[in-house]
C-alpha cells in the first residue's frame, strides 16, 4: 500500500512538474542545458575489487558512477579511485544515488581534485544525494550547489563513512527564501566524518560549516570550517544540531547571523560551533576563533560539552588546543609584521591555523595593526575600528581594548556619557584617531570627570574632537583626569564649568587635572570655570606632571577677577616636591586668551624652559621654533574679511601652526570688530555682542570684564533704574572701564529714575554709542563728584557718542557728556536740559584738563547753574563746537560757536559747522511729516531731530470783488515754526531757500515767480482756484503745494455781446432759414432765437415758407454771464422768395377696353411743401370716352377722372389730360396725364401639384371631393363641364379622374385645365389604437379595419395587409414601479398593472430626529420620527423636511443641483472622482454621460443606502443616457449556495461596477454573481467582501437578470484555495489533493473536466486556463 502511495505521489508531482516547466511556471537553473548523465562512459579500466578497483579519470566515467547508483546499482563493497583530476566544466550534475539507492561502495580520491562541480534545480544536492558507502581523501574545488531544501558539498545524506575530504572553494546556497538545511561536508550524518574540512560559502535557513544535523549514531571529529556560514535562521560553524558525538572540531570561518527576532516570532541566531547539542549527546574540545566569529558557542542543551573560545594568537600560539591528537593535528604559528607603512601606521600580521596532517593545506590570516607609538620606538599592537557612535560607546565594554578610529564622526550634538566616567574605572587601553574627528560632541552632566573620556590611564593619540562640554569638576576635552599619554589631540569648541557649581573648577581644553603627559596637543577651545582654568590643562596635579610642546589659541577665563587663570594651565601648587614636573616649550595667544600668564600659581614647577605667549600675529607667522616639524605644520598668517554690508564686523581667519597628523593648517575663524575711529587705523577686536537687557547687566555686574570689548547688536532698554552700583566702575576708586566699547549705531534707553550714566570711569574707548533718559544725581553729590550721560569721568576716548534727555547733578560738576573729560571727546553732541544746583555746568562736558581735547561737537538744549562755571558747550576751552542759539537763550558764548535752528537743520549744516561727512551725516529733513533733522552719526539708529510745522500763504491787493474780466495782483510767503522742547516759546521764521510756481484753474503750464507777487486776468467766473507750490527748500517736500479758492463774480449779458448774420440763401427750397447768433465770448448760457412773421405770430422753429420775418435772442444763466431775455435790434429780420415755375414729366396709364370706372392717379414728381394748391385750369385730348369735374380733379398729390364705357373697337386708342396749378411756394406747377386702352390676357395652368383628390365614406356612400387652396378657380369630373361644385358621389375602389382650370374674368380669359386620376380605395378604415400588454391581460400593436371588405393593416394607407393574430401581444410578467410604497414596517415595489408587490424591506435610518431635521428612511424617504413638532408616516426628500414637496434633483458631492448642472461641474473637473446621490431618479441623462466619457474622471451613482453605480470615465466610448434601474428580478436560485444577496433585473449597458452593501457578519465571505442566459443561470464574477460588508461587483453592466448570492465559498470553477483567484497555486493543490498530500478548501467545483474524478487533467485545464490557452 505505502509502495502504491509512493509510486502514486511521485508519478503526479512529476506529472505537475512537467506541465509547469512546458508552460514556463517553474523556471530552472539548467533548464534545457545538457547534463552529465547524458554524457555518463565506461569505467577506464578494474573490476571493482580491492586489487583492482574501477579507475575514474574523467567525467564522463564519474558520471556513469552517478547513473549507475541512481539505476538501483548501489555496488555494495565495490571499490573506485579517482587517478586524475577532475573538471566538470559547470554542466549540470545529477548527485550520486538515491533514497532508494545509496552508494554502497568505496570511493579513494587519492587526493585528486573535481572542480567546477554544479547542481541546481531540487533536493538533497551535493556530489552525493545519499551515501551508505566510503568516500575518502577527495578534494572539490569551486562547487556551484543550489537547492530547494538539502545540501552538502560532499554529500546530502550520510550514513557511510566520509574521511580525508575537503571543500576548497564554491557556494552551497538554498534557493527557496524560507528554506534550506545545509553543510559543508554533509547535510545529515548517521555515520562517520572525519579529518575533513570545508571553505565553501553556505547561505541558506540553517548553515552549517560542516554538517547540518548530527544524528546519535553520528561522529564527527578532527574536522574545521573556514568557509563564511549565512543563516536567515540561524548559523554555526560546525553543527546545527548534535544528537551524536562531535570531538576535537574548529571554526575559523565568519557566521552571520544577526541577534533578532524574526517576522514569525523566532529567534535567528549565530553559534561558534553548535546551535543545539541534545541530552546524551557529546561535543567535546571544540574551538571557535572569538576574532573571527565573536557569536556563541553553543545554544540549546547544554550536555557534555568542553567548547571554548580563543583567539587567533592562541589558537596559532605553537601548541595544539586540548584534546587534539598531535598525529592528526599540524601546529599552528605566528608570523610577523608586514606590509609595513610608516606613513600611516598600519601594517599586517599573519597567523597560520593547526592544520590536518595529510589533508589539505594550512589555513592562514592576515590581521591588521596598527603602530600606536609616540616615539622612534615602534608598539604595533591588534585594534578594532572604531566606524559609528554606536562602535565608540561600546568602548566601555573593554576599556583595555586597542582602538583606531576608521572615520569621521558626528555625534549629531546629542548628550553623550564619557569612556570610563564611572568612578574607580579608567580607560587602560590605547586609541589613536588615526587624524580623524569626533564632532559635535555635547557632554552635559552635573557631575565630575566630563569629557570625551573620563580617566585615561592609558593612551589616547592622533585625535581631533569638537563640540561642548559642561561638568562640575574634572572637565576637560579630551578627558578629565589624565594619568597616563596624551599625544598629538586637539580640541574645538567649548569647555566650562557649571555656572551654578561652588566646586573649584579644574577645567582645560585637553584635560581637566593633568598627573602623567600631555605634550604636542592643541586647543582652539573657549574654556571657562570658576577656579583653576588654563588652555590646555586646569590643573598639573601629583609628581611627574608634563605638559610639552603644547598651543593653546583659545579664549580662557574665569567666571570672578580672582579666579586662577592661566594661558596653558591654571593651578600647578598642587604639583609634590622632589618629581620631575614640566611646563616647557608651550605657547598661547595673549591676544585670545585673556590670562597674560603661561601658569598663574605653579611654583613648584620648575622646568619652564622655552613658554611664550604671544599675540595672534606672531602664532600664525613662520616661526615653529623647537616644535618637531615631523608633528607640526608651520602657520600661515591671518586675514581679516571686513562685512560687504558696512565693513564694521568682519571675520578674522587665522592659520595657526596645527598638527600634521590631521593634514594641511585648517583656518580659525572668529568674528571681529573694528573699533576705529574714522580716519584711524583699524582695530580689529574680538568681542562680546550685546542685544539684550539682560545680557548687558550680566555683563555690567561682572567685573572681570571691565577689560572686554563689547558691541551693541541691537537697541536697548534698561527697564530697571541705573544706579551708582551699575557703574563700570561702580565708583572712582574701584577700578576702570579699560576695554573698547561701541554702540554700533545703537541706543541705551535709561528709565526715568536713573541716578548715574552708564559709565562711571573710562579709560578705554566709547565709540558709536547713543544714550537716551533722564539722570538725577543730585542725591549725595558734592563738588568733587562728576555726573555725565555717558560717564562721570574720561580718561580715555569718547568719539561719535550723543546724549538725549534731562540730567541734575545737584552739586556734581556736570556735563551732558561727561562731567569731567581728562583725555578726548570729539565728534559728539547733546540734546539736554543740563542743570546743577551748585557744580559747574557744561553743556557736553563740564570741566577739562588743560591738555585734554574737546572739539567737533555740538549742542542743543539749556545749561544751568547757581554756580559760577557754565559753558553751553564746557567751562573750559573746546574746538569746533556749535550750540543752538535760538533754544539756550545765549547769543554769544566763548566755548563755542552760535547757530539758528535753521542753519543747524538746513541741508548744508555739515559745511556750516565744519564737519566730516566720514562720521557725520545730515539727513535730509522729512518734509512729508514735518520733522527737521540736526547732524548725527553715519549708521546710528538714533538721529536727533525737531518738530516743525509749515504753509503756505496767499493774499490778494485790494478791496475790490472781482468779476469776469478783471486783472487781480497777489502776493505769496512760505513759513516754518519750529517746536521748542527746551526753553520759551515756539520758532517761527520765513523760509528764505524756496521759490514758487501757480497754477489757475485746470491750466497744465505754472507761472514761475520771479518774485512773491503776480497778477491774473479773471477769465471765468465762480470759485478760481490758485495751486501754489513751493520748491527748493529743505523743509518742505518737492512741489509742495496749497490750494487757494478767490471767488469771481459773473457779467451782465447786452445785444452787443453776440454776432449775427442773417441766412444768406433766402429763396424758397423747402429748408428752414436760420439766423447765425453766436456770444462773442465764452461762459454764455444756452442761445434761444424767436422767429415772427409779418403779422407778429410766434413761430415754433424758423421760417421755411415765402414771406417776411424777424426774430429776437434770449440767452441762459452761463458760466461768466447772467442771462438775458428777449434781446433785439433793428437789423434783425429778413424775407424768403418763392421759387420758380415749374413743369412735370408726363404720367402714362394703360388700362383694358373694357373699363368704365372712376380712376385716381398718383401724379409723379411733384415738388414737396407746394403750400396752399388750387386749380387753374385743365384741357382734354383723344377720342376716348373719359372725363373730369375741373375744380375736384386734383387732391394731395392725385388726379382724378372717369374711363368709360369704351368698346372693343377702342382698342389702341388714346387720350390725355393737362392741368396747372397755383401754390403759396411756387411761381406755378403743370402736369399731363395720357390714357392707353388694351386687349385682355390669357392665364397660366393651375400647377397640378396644388389639389388634390379625397374620398369620404358618410356609411351609406363614397364621395370624392377636389381639394384646393387656389382662388379663382372652377371644377369638372368630365372635363366638358365647367362649375363651381367640386364633389361627386363615386364607388368602392373605382378610379375617379378630376379637372382644375382658372375662372375667366373682366382682365383675363379662362385658362388651360389640369386633370388627376386617384381610386377611390376603401373609403373609411376603422382606427384601432395600440394596447399594452399587462401581468392581467394581452395587448395589440396599433392596426386599421376596413369595414367594406373585413380586411386588416398595419398602416393607415392600408398598404400592408396583417392577420389580425398578428397585431396581439401576449401577457407580460409584473412591472414594478420605479418609486417605493412604504408604511411603518418598511417599503416594496408595487406592480403598475395589478396589486402584486415585491417582498418588504426594512428602512434605513438618516440618523436621529432633531428640532429642525426628523429621522427619515434614506431609500424611500419615509418620516421614521417626525421632527419636533412634525408627524411620522409621511414623505421627505432630504433633510427630513416634510412641509415642503419633494426635491428629486440629484445631489453632487453634497450640493443638490439639476442634471445640466452636474454635467458643467463634471466638465469643468481635471480627473478625480465625484460622488451623486440620485434622489430616486433612475436615468441619468446623455450630457452627463457625456460630460464623464473619455476622462480620467470616476464618478459613484448612488441608487440608494446599499448599491452604487460606480463609472469609469476612461472606459466609456459612446455616449446616451444610461438606465441605471435596479428591477426586483424573478430568477430561481434554489440551486445556489450560500444566502441570497438579490435578484436584479438591469437595463443598463454602459461600462460599470455596482458596490453592494451587505450585512457585516458576511465580511470576508464570497459575493458570487450569476447572469440568466438562455434560461439557466450562468457564473461571472465572484467578490470577497470587506471587512464593512461591501463589495465592488464588475460585470453588471450589460442588460439581463442576475443574481447576486453571499456564501463563504468561492464559485469559481477550480478556485481550490477558496481565495477567490484562479492560478498556479490552485493547480498544486489540486494535484496535490489527487495523491492524498492535501485536504483542499473548496472541492464543490474541482472536477473540472466532469469525468467523475479529480486528477491531473483538472490540473491542467486550470493550468491552461491560468496562461490562457483555454477559456
Amino acid at each position: 500500500m505505502t509502495k502504491t502511495r509512493n509510486r502514486l505521489i511521485s508519478v503526479g508531482t512529476g506529472l505537475l512538474l512537467f506541465i509547469a516547466a512546458v508552460l514556463f511556471i517553474i523556471p530552472q537553473k539548467t533548464a534545457g542545458a545538457e547534463t552529465w548523465i547524458e554524457s555518463a562512459a565506461e569505467f577506464a579500466a578494474g573490476d571493482g575489487t580491492q586489487g583492482a578497483p574501477y579507475q575514474i579519470s574523467s567525467a564522463g566515467e564519474l558520471a556513469n558512477l552517478a547513473k549507475m547508483v541512481s539505476g538501483g546499482e548501489t555496488y555494495e563493497s565495490t571499490y573506485f579511485e579517482l587517478t586524475a583530476d577532475i573538471d566538470l566544466g559547470g554542466k549540470e550534475w545529477t548527485p550520486i544515488g538515491t533514497k532508494d539507492s545509496q552508494f554502497a561502495g568505496k570511493l579513494f580520491g587519492n587526493g585528486n581534485t573535481i572542480s567546477n562541480l554544479t547542481v541546481g534545480g531540487g533536493d538533497n544536492r551535493g556530489l552525493f544525494s545519499y551515501s551508505s558507502g566510503e568516500i575518502k581523501n577527495l578534494y572539490l574545488e569551486k562547487i556551484d550547489i543550489t537547492t530547494t531544501m538539502n545540501a552538502g558539498g560532499v554529500c546530502a545524506f550520510n550514513s557511510g563513512t566520509i574521511e580525508g575530504c575537503g571543500v576548497l572553494s564554491g557556494t552551497i546556497i538554498c534557493s527557496n527564501p524560507n528554506g534550506g538545511q545545509l553543510g559543508g561536508i554533509c547535510m545529515e550524518n548517521s555515520g562517520t566524518i572525519s579529518r575533513c574540512f570545508s571553505n565553501a560559502s553556505v547561505k541558506g535557513a540553517t548553515s552549517a560549516g560542516i554538517v547540518y544535523i548530527n544524528r546519535g549514531i553520528g561522529v564527527v571529529q578532527d574536522c574545521y570550517n573556514t568557509g563564511t556560514l549565512e543563516g536567515s535562521s540561524s548559523a554555526s560553524g560546525i553543527n546545527t544540531n548534535n544528537y551524536g558525538k562531535i570531538k576535537t572540531c574548529l571554526n575559523l570561518g565568519a557566521v552571520i547571523a544577526e541577534d533578532k527576532i524574526s517576522e514569525e516570532g523566532s529567534v535567528i541566531r549565530g553559534y561558534g560551533i553548535c546551535v543545539m547539542n541534545v541530552p546524551g549527546a557529546s561535543l567535546e574540545n571544540c574551538y571557535s576563533d572569538s576574532d573571527v566569529c565573536p557569536k556563541e558557542l553553543f545554544g540549546g542543551f547544554r550536555n557534555n560539552t568542553t567548547v571554548y573560545y580563543k583567539t587567533t594568537a592562541e589558537l596559532c600560539g605553537g601548541s595544539l588546543p586540548d584534546g587534539f591528537d598531535g598525529s592528526v593535528w599540524n601546529v599552528g604559528s605566528i608570523g610577523g609584521i608586514a606590509d609595513k607603512d610608516a606613513a600611516d601606521r598600519f601594517a599586517a600580521k599573519s597567523y597560520t591555523y593547526p592544520s590536518l596532517n595529510g589533508v589539505g593545506s594550512a589555513a592562514a590570516r592576515e590581521v591588521e595593526v596598527y603602530n600606536f607609538s609616540t616615539d622612534s620606538t615602534p608598539d604595533w599592537q591588534e585594534f578594532k575600528y572604531i566606524e559609528t557612535v554606536e562602535d565608540f560607546r561600546k568602548i566601555d565594554d573593554d576599556l583595555s581594548g586597542n582602538y583606531v578610529l576608521a572615520q569621521n564622526i558626528d555625534f549629531g550634538g546629542n548628550n553623550y556619557r564619557p569612556i570610563a566616567y564611572k568612578s574607580g574605572t579608567s580607560f587602560t587601553g590605547k586609541f589613536s584617531g588615526n587624524g580623524h574627528t569626533i564632532s559635535n560632541i555635547s557632554v552635559k552632566y552635573d557631575d565630575d570627570l566630563v569629557g570625551l573620556f573620563g580617566t585615561n590611564k592609558g593612551l589616547i593619540m592622533n585625535l581631533a574632537v569638537s563640540g561642548e562640554v559642561t561638568g562640575e569638576e574634572y572637565i576637560g576635552g579630551i578627558c578629565a583626569k589624565n594619568e597616563g599619554t596624551i599625544y598629538s589631540c586637539s580640541f574645538d569648541g567649548e569647555v566650562r564649568q557649571s555656572a551654578t557649581t561652588q566646586r573649584k573648577g579644574k577645567v582645560g581644553g585637553i584635560c581637566g587635572t593633568n598627573y602623567a603627559t600631555i605634550s604636542n596637543c592643541f586647543n582652539s577651545a573657549d574654556v571657562s570655570g570658576k577656579d583653576y582654568i588654563g588652555g590646555i590643562c586646569g590643573e598639573m596635579c601629583g609628581k611627574d606632571p608634563v605638559v610639552v610642546y603644547c598651543v593653546s589659541v583659545g579664549k580662557v577665563s574665569g567666571f570672578t577677577g580672582s579666579a586662577i587663570v592661566g594661558g596653558i594651565c591654571g593651578y600647578g601648587a598642587n604639583v609634590s616636591y622632589g618629581g620631575s614636573p614640566e611646563l616647557s616649550h608651550c605657547r598661547f595667544d595673549m591676544d585670545v586668551s585673556g590670562s597674560i600668564n603661561l601658569i598663574n600659581s605653579g611654583g613648584a614647577i620648575t622646568n619652564r624652559g622655552d613658554n611664550f605667549s604671544y599675540n595672534t600675529e606672531f602664532l600664525c607667522g613662520d616661526n615653529i621654533g623647537s616644535f618637531d616639524p615631523d608633528i607640526w605644520n608651520a602657520a600661515k598668517g591671518v586675514v581679516v574679511t571686513p562685512d560687504a554690508k558696512d565693513g564694521k564686523f568682519g571675520t578674522k581667519t587665522c592659520y595657526y601652526m596645527s598638527l600634521k597628523c590631521f593634514g594641511e593648517p585648517k583656518p580659525i575663524t572668529g568674528d571681529v570688530y573694528n573699533f576705529a575711529c574714522a580716519g584711524g587705523r583699524d582695530d580689529w577686536q574680538s568681542y562680546i555682542l550685546i542685544s539684550s537687557e539682560d545680557v548687558f547687566r550680566t555683563y555690567w555686574h561682572w567685573d572681570v570684564k571691565w577689560s572686554e570689548n563689547f558691541v551693541l547688536g541691537d537697541d536697548i532698554t534698561l527697564a530697571c533704574s541705573l544706579a551708582p552700583s551699575d557703574l563700570i566702575p561702580t565708583s572712582l576708586s574701584t577700578g576702570t572701564f579699560s576695554g573698547r566699547f561701541s554702540g554700533n549705531g545703537h541706543t541705551v534707553t535709561l528709565t526715568d529714575d536713573s541716578t548715574c550714566g552708564l559709565f562711571g570711569t573710562n579709560r578705554g574707548t566709547i565709540i558709536n554709542l547713543a544714550v537716551k533718559g533722564n539722570i538725577d544725581s543730585s542725591a549725595g553729590s558734592s563738588m568733587s563728584n562728576y555726573s555725565g550721560g555717558i560717564c562721570a569721568v574720561n580718561d580715555g576716548t569718547i568719539y561719535g557718542c550723543s546724549f538725549d534727555g534731562k540730567i541734575y547733578g545737584g552739586a556734581n560738576n556736570t556735563g551732558a557728556v561727561c562731567g569731567l573729560n581728562n583725555k578726548t571727546i570729539s565728534n559728539c553732541f547733546a540734546l539736554a536740559n543740563v542743570k546743577a544746583t551748585n557744580g559747574q555746568v557744561g553743556g557736553i562736558a563740564a570741566l577739562g584738563k588743560e591738555d585734554s581735547e574737546l572739539q567737533d561737537c555740538y549742542f542743543v538744549g539749556t545749561v544751568t547753574t547757581n554756580a559760577n562755571g557754565l559753558g553751553v558747550i564746557s567751562v573750559t576751552s573746546s574746538k569746533n563746537c556749535y550750540y543752538n542759539k535760538e533754544v539756550c537763550q545765549f547769543a554769544e558764548e566763548e566755548s563755542g560757536t552760535a547757530l539758528t535752528t535753521l542753519e543747524m537743520t538746513s541741508y548744508g549744516a555739515l559745511a556750516k559747522m565744519n564737519f566730516t561727512d566720514d562720521i557725520w551725516e545730515k539727513r535730509l529733513n522729512d518734509t512729508e511729516n514735518g520733522i527737521a533733522y540736526y547732524p548725527s552719526f553715519r549708521g546710528s539708529t538714533y538721529v536727533p531731530s525737531v518738530k516743525y510745522d509749515k504753509k503756505l500763504e496767499l493774499n490778494r491787493v485790494g478791496d475790490k470783488e472781482p468779476v469776469y474780466g478783471d486783472n487781480i495782483e497777489f502776493t505769496t510767503n512760505a513759513l516754518i515754526t519750529f517746536e521748542n522742547d527746551f526753553y520759551g516759546d515756539d520758532i517761527t521764521i520765513e523760509d528764505p531757500n524756496g521759490s514758487f510756481k501757480v497754477l489757475v484753474g485746470d491750466e497744465t503750464e505754472p507761472l514761475i515767480l520771479l518774485g512773491k507777487t503776480f497778477k491774473h486776468r479773471a477769465d471765468t467766473a465762480g470759485d478760481e482756484t490758485f495751486k501754489l507750490i513751493y520748491n527748493g527748500s529743505g523743509y518742505f517736500p518737492e512741489n509742495y503745494f496749497e490750494n487757494f479758492v478767490v471767488k469771481i463774480g459773473k457779467k451782465a449779458l447786452t445785444a452787443a455781446d453776440f454776432d449775427v448774420t442773417l441766412p444768406a440763401d433766402r429763396t424758397f427750397d423747402n429748408t428752414a432759414k436760420a439766423a447765425s447768433v453766436t456770444a462773442k465770448s465764452s461762459g454764455v448760457g444756452e442761445i434761444t432765437v424767436k422767429y415772427y412773421d409779418e403779422s407778429g405770430n410766434l413761430l415754433t422753429s424758423a421760417p421755411v415758407n415765402a414771406g417776411t420775418y424777424t426774430f429776437k435772442i434770449s440767452a441762459a444763466e452761463g458760466g461768466n454771464y447772467n442771462a438775458a431775455k428777449d434781446l433785439t435790434a433793428d437789423t434783425w429780420k429778413f424775407t424768403i422768395g418763392k421759387a420758380a415755375a415749374k413743369t412735370l414729366p408726363d404720367t402714362e396709364v394703360s388700362y383694358r377696353w373694357s373699363t368704365d370706372k372712376d380712376i385716381t392717379v398718383a401724379i409723379a414728381g411733384l415738388p414737396e411743401n407746394m403750400g396752399q394748391v388750387t386749380v387753374n385750369g385743365a384741357n382734354k385730348a383723344g377720342t376716348i370716352v373719359a372725363g373730369i369735374f375741373p375744380n375736384t380733379c386734383y387732391s394731395d398729390g392725385k388726379f382724378t377722372f372717369h374711363l368709360g364705357p369704351n368698346t372693343a373697337d377702342d382698342i389702341g386708342k388714346t387720350g390725355s389730360f393737362t392741368v396747372k396749378l397755383v401754390t403759396d411756394n411756387y411761381e406755378s406747377v403743370t402736369f399731363t396725364v395720357k390714357i392707353n386702352l388694351t386687349n385682355k390676357d390669357n392665364q397660366d395652368a393651375p400647377d397640378p401639384a396644388a389639389f388634390d383628390v379625397v374620398f369620404t365614406n358618410d356609411g351609406s356612400e363614397l364621395t370624392a371631393t377636389i381639394k384646393t387652396g387656389l382662388n379663382g378657380v372652377e371644377y369638372s369630373f368630365d372635363g366638358k363641364t365647367w362649375s363651381n361644385v367640386n364633389t361627386m358621389a363615386v364607388a368602392h375602389l373605382k378610379d375617379v379622374t378630376a379637372y382644375l382650370r382658372y375662372k375667366e374674368t373682366d382682365e383675363l380669359n379662362a385658362g388651360e385645365a389640369v386633370f388627376k386620376t386617384v381610386n377611390s380605395g376603401h373609403g373609411k378604415l376603422v382606427h384601432h389604437a395600440a394596447v399594452q400588454a399587462t401581468c392581467l391581460s394581452d395587448g395589440s400593436a396599433e392596426y386599421w379595419e376596413c369595414e367594406t371588405c373585413a380586411k386588416y393593416y398595419s398602416d393607415e394607407a392600408a398598404a400592408a395587409e396583417v392577420s389580425l393574430a398578428d397585431v396581439i401581444i401576449a401577457k407580460t410578467d409584473h412591472k414594478w414601479s420605479v418609486k417605493y410604497t412604504y408604511d411603518k414596517n418598511g417599503h416594496w415595489h408595487k406592480c403598475e398593472y395589478c396589486d402584486a408587490a415585491t417582498g418588504a424591506e426594512s428602512h434605513v435610518s438618516s440618523g436621529e430626529a432633531t428640532a429642525t431635521e426628523a429621522e427619515y428612511c434614506t431609500v424611500c424617504g419615509y418620516i421614521i420620527t417626525p421632527r419636533k413638532g412634525g408627524s411620522s408616516g409621511s414623505h421627505v426628500s432630504g433633510g427630513g423636511r416634510d412641509t415642503t414637496p419633494t426635491d428629486t434633483r440629484p445631489i453632487i458631492n453634497g450640493e443638490r443641483k439639476t442634471w445640466t448642472e452636474i454635467a458643467a461641474d463634471l466638465g469643468r473637473q481635471n480627473g478625480g472622482s465625484a460622488t451623486i446621490s440620485m434622489s430616486g431618479e433612475t436615468t441619468v441623462p446623455a450630457e452627463v454621460i457625456k460630460a464623464i466619457a473619455d476622462r480620467r474622471l470616476k464618478v459613484e451613482f448612488v441608487y440608494d443606502s446599499t448599491k452604487s453605480w460606480l463609472i469609469d470615465g476612461a472606459k466609456i466610448t459612446t455616449v446616451s443616457a444610461a438606465d441605471f434601474s435596479l428591477f426586483p428580478g424573478s430568477v430561481d436560485t434554489s440551486s445556489l449556495r450560500g444566502v441570497s444577496g438579490g435578484k436584479y433585473r438591469i437595463s443598463a449597458d454602459i461600462p460599470a461596477e455596482i458596490r453592494f452593501t451587505f450585512l457585516k457578519r458576511y465580511a470576508g465571505e464570497f459575493a458570487n454573481v450569476y447572469k440568466l442566459v438562455d434560461g439557466k443561470l450562468v457564473f461571472q464574477t465572484c467578490v470577497k467582501l470587506a471587512e464593512d460588508g461591501t463589495a465592488v461587483i464588475p460585470g453588471m453592466s450589460a442588460p439581463g437578470e442576475y443574481a447576486v448570492m453571499v456564501c463563504r465559498y468561492s464559485d469559481r470553477q477550480g478556485d481550490f484555495d477558496n481565495n477567490g483567484v484562479l492560478d498556479i497555486y490552485d493547480a498544486v493543490a489540486l494535484l496535490r489533493y489527487s495523491v492524498g498530500l492535501e485536504s483542499g478548501e473548496n472541492l464543490q467545483l474541482i472536477d473540472l473536466n466532469g469525468d467523475g474524478m479529480v486528477n491531473c487533467a483538472d490540473a491542467s485545464m486550470v493550468l491552461r486556463w491560468v496562461v490562457g490557452l483555454s477559456a
